[in-house]
């Protein structure tokens, strides 16, 4: 089975729970489905790219309500998650609203509204846009699965808030969060070659990771060593891989089934709190996807709708395993 076999059954799981898997590390499937804490003025100053609007644009709550509850969205707003850092060409302009990190991967918010009709039908054809990622000081490209993509179809005339996901570890090197990260944009290698579209579709946007504020993570760990890092916004497992279960994944993903089991999986993820409550995932969740990192590592990011305070968790329980703080 092939990458592009892989991304057409996802086309089946439910829309509410979509979820990506990178299987090699040759070529690496895109996640389907960054926020920066400086002044304004330093933003527009130092961070925009050339074509960047040079202005200030307020927090679009609108946007980011797309992919967190309400109470969520008045907490991202408060605790410093925001940017407004802008740029745009002919063809589309792009607002970094929100982005925040944790160990495992830089989530945000991106306002993407088209400026022609170019923009407008690539928006109406595809769900998604390819995110290159490279250090800003060296230029020097970074391997890993990035991806700027949405689950509502575009509607003519609309701004698209689009999820924008950088994973930390992947198979070939670990993403080093304490320097700034600049993201182009390009289309998804599977679009249909004979589409026509101009050279210079995203020429010139691009928006720089840098000085994200960080999350609080929290380690839980399993009797096997497996462990399950929790931030305010989402939620890792990571395990140690055979080596046939390592070929395995590289040559071939999940399969249908596997697929389907693990969506009902993470919906049933169950957390007990300090006080004696407990409570299930399913509904607080925007995407999941698993993906490899070094060392034979497998990592499970699920990607939440809301923002949970960590430190009331006392433990998960996660395919019939306890994680213990």
């Amino acid at each position: 089975m092939n990458e592009k076999e892989i991304l057409k059954m996802m086309d089946h799981i439910n829309d509410d729970y979509l979820m990506e898997a990178s299987a090699t590390a040759k070529r690496k499937i895109n996640l389907k489905k960054k926020m920066l804490t400086f002044g304004i003025a330093a933003a527009l100053a130092a961070s925009l790219s050339v074509g960047a609007v040079a202005a200030y644009k307020a927090f679009n709550k609108e946007s980011v309500g797309s992919y967190y509850d309400s109470s969520a969205v008045d907490k991202i707003e408060d605790s410093g998650y925001i940017s407004g850092q802008m740029t745009e060409n002919s063809h589309f302009r792009f607002t970094l609203e929100s982005a925040m990190k944790d160990d495992y991967s830089v989530l945000a918010v991106v306002t993407v509204k088209a400026l022609d009709g170019t923009g407008e039908q690539f928006l109406a054809e595809h769900d998604g846009i390819h995110v290159k990622t490279a250090y800003a000081d060296t230029g020097k490209d970074i391997e890993g699965a990035s991806d700027l993509s949405y689950t509502n179809r575009y509607e003519k005339g609309k701004d698209t808030p689009m999820r924008l996901k950088v994973p930390v570890h992947s198979s070939d090197n670990d993403l080093d969060l304490s320097k700034a990260i600049k993201l182009t944009f390009d289309k998804y290698y599977e679009d249909n070659p004979s589409t026509f579209y101009p050279g210079d579709l995203f020429s010139g946007l691009s928006l720089e990771l840098n000085n994200i504020k960080a999350s609080d993570n929290v380690k839980f760990t399993a009797s096997n060593g497996d462990i399950l890092n929790i931030s305010e916004f989402s939620i890792a497992v990571e395990q140690k891989l055979t080596p046939k279960q390592v070929s395995d994944f590289e040559n071939g993903g999940l399969d249908e089934n596997e697929m389907k089991a693990f969506e009902e999986n993470y919906k049933n993820m169950k957390i007990k709190y300090k006080d004696g409550t407990t409570e299930t995932f399913g509904d607080k969740l925007n995407s999941a996807g698993i993906y490899l990192a070094k060392n034979d590592r497998q990592i499970q990011l699920f990607d939440l709708s809301t923002l949970i305070d960590t430190d009331k968790i006392d433990s998960i329980e996660y395919l019939g395993t306890t994680y213990k703080r």
